[in-house]
């Protein structure tokens, strides 16, 4: 069995039955103020126009003497808390004792009285609520359609990025364990369980749980008739390396990281790396070299576990997901200056990178999309507080970057004025991340903003409603006004876009502009068409991640 109670007594249970038995005694308590706490324990939230038509009910169906005074003591009993303007729960163990009282019977009546009072609240009431009082009340007496109802919410709940809904849903699933438990849907519970744990930073719980859900069920477990997919990631190794001031390799280390491959077809291949939750910390101190003001202020940051992509999309995979049906727009199959099945694909717009998200989710069922900032950044430092992973700088050794200007005290170096292969420098970040410095600017999610004052804490992107799109060829001038690097979500309403595109003979290369450039500026740097800056944790053209399997991946 997944879902096992222990044989020792629960210190909770015997707590919320401590509380409802000092209530009960109290001088101005009646049995039946018991009576009716017992059955107003069974919706999932409360109002006074609930609960007084519940007293109706028991007095005119059910033939109970209840006074009109038991709702109010009810409300200021203690057991009740208000979450909204005259909405109320019960406590959750509260809840599950004072319906333990109640035999299958009873709860089969009230679950037809919460019924049919939803009906008459439908115009009225939030949706949300409506579905999880609909939920509480079918669970005793249709619990196998309810059970396939919250098991295909939970499906789509792991395909978004939003995990307060995962906490929402999982409280729910834990109010209805007992009917779900009784009709034999535990790994439902099991399910709901992992997602409240990761949505509240218990990783190692969360994937725990599913451990369980796995070992129990397989990759490919069907609960209430809906079948998930596992992700079957395997181990990979790969070298790191740090290097000193000068840029002296001064440690070498062999580590491993998970992975799995999606296959796009005709031979090619998409290789995502699983990227552990963790809390770090955001920005650059005010003493790193060259770093912007609009790095600032440095605040500490929890990103979810993920997946991302191990290289930039090459030309190769860009090709196979440009030829999938299109979404919304058109993709150019073959749209880079420098040409090569294994080279980066450049030249593309944000609104390309998010067509080729779409196609993507449509051709996998897999939610790919742009990374925010706040993840792109933890996956580049990958545990590291130096200005590059590599260390306190660079070297071409390790990276395709403009090496005749130098960052540090590291010398010059090689510059070869166009794109490498992805992987080919065959050194990787503590996540098992290639080419995350150098080689091409990489589309992220956030929208411009001048500091990182009221930018998420939880890994999301922070965005605005006024988007300016900005590719920037050639002499790197960065026009004044807002700049968006990507999207995190899919299809995002956007209050007002304008997009700007600026072209050289050169043709070379889709740039973005740095952070925190809100007006006319040449990069410091003397850098032409084909070079790349040397500058630490720069954004990424593209690179993809997977919410759908996060809780699933590691």
């Amino acid at each position: 069995m997944i879902h096992s109670k222990s044989l020792e007594p629960d210190p909770k249970i015997q707590a919320a039955k401590e509380r409802i038995d000092a209530w009960s005694q109290s001088r101005h308590v009646t049995p039946a103020h018991l009576e009716f706490a017992r059955h107003a324990a069974f919706p999932l939230a409360l109002t006074p126009d609930l609960l007084y038509r519940l007293r109706d009910y028991l007095i005119t169906e059910l033939k109970l003497q209840v006074p009109w005074v038991a709702v109010t003591d009810l409300l200021l009993s203690g057991f009740c808390y208000e979450v909204g303007q005259e909405l109320y729960e019960i406590d959750i163990t509260v809840r599950q004792v004072l319906l333990s009282n109640l035999d299958p019977e009873r709860l089969k009546q009230l679950s037809k009285f919460l019924l049919n009072y939803i009906e008459l609240q439908i115009n009225y009431a939030d949706n949300n609520l409506i579905q999880a009082q609909k939920w509480t009340a079918l669970s005793y007496v249709e619990p196998t359609q309810t059970a396939k109802q919250i098991t295909e919410k939970l499906a789509k709940m792991l395909q978004q990025r939003h995990q307060d809904d995962w906490s929402q849903i999982a409280f729910l699933v834990e109010t209805l364990e007992k009917p779900l438990e009784n009709a034999g849907f535990e790994p439902l519970l099991t399910l709901a369980q992992s997602m409240g744990k990761s949505a509240r930073g218990d990783y190692s719980g969360a994937k725990a749980k599913l451990n369980e859900l796995r070992h129990e069920l397989g990759n490919s477990p069907t609960i209430a008739e809906v079948t998930f997919s596992f992700v079957p990631a395997q181990t990979f190794t790969f070298e790191v390396v740090t290097v000193n001031r000068r840029g002296k390799i001064i440690k070498r280390e062999t580590k491993r990281a998970k992975h799995f491959t999606e296959n796009l077809g005709n031979n090619i291949t998409l290789e995502m790396v699983a990227i552990p939750g963790g809390t770090f910390m955001m920005g650059s101190p005010s003493t790193e070299a060259e770093r912007y003001d609009d790095k600032s202020p440095q605040h500490e940051v929890t990103v979810p576990p993920l997946f991302m992509g191990k290289y930039p999309v090459t030309q190769a995979q860009w090709r196979s997901v440009a030829a999938l049906e299109q979404i919304n727009r058109e993709l150019d199959p073959d749209p880079s200056h420098f040409k090569g099945d294994n080279l980066p694909v450049e030249q593309i717009s944000w609104y390309e990178a998010v067509e080729f998200c779409d196609r993507l989710l449509e051709y996998t069922g897999k939610h790919y999309r742009l990374p925010s900032e706040a993840e792109w950044e933890y996956a580049c430092r990958a545990g590291t507080t130096t200005p590059f992973h590599f260390g306190e700088t660079i070297t071409s050794d390790l990276a395709n970057y403009n090496a005749e200007k130098t960052y540090g005290d590291s010398s010059k170096g090689k510059s070869r004025n166009q794109t490498t292969s992805v992987g080919s420098f065959k050194v990787a970040n503590a996540f098992g991340l290639f080419d995350m410095h150098g080689n091409v600017w990489e589309w992220c999610a956030d929208h411009w903003h001048g500091s990182y004052e009221g930018a998420p804490i939880d890994g999301s992107a922070l965005m605005n409603n006024i988007i300016l799109v900005i590719m920037i060829i050639g002499c790197c001038a960065v026009v004044p006004g807002l700049t968006i690097r990507g999207i995190a979500v899919l299809r995002i309403v956007i209050t007002s876009s304008i997009r700007t595109t600026s072209t050289t003979p050169s043709g070379f290369g889709l740039y973005f502009p740095p952070r925190g450039h809100n007006s006319l500026h040449f990069c410091p740097l003397d850098l032409y068409a084909f070079y790349f800056y040397p500058y630490p944790r720069r954004r990424r053209s593209i690179i993809f991640l997977i919410f759908c399997t996060t809780i699933n991946s590691i």
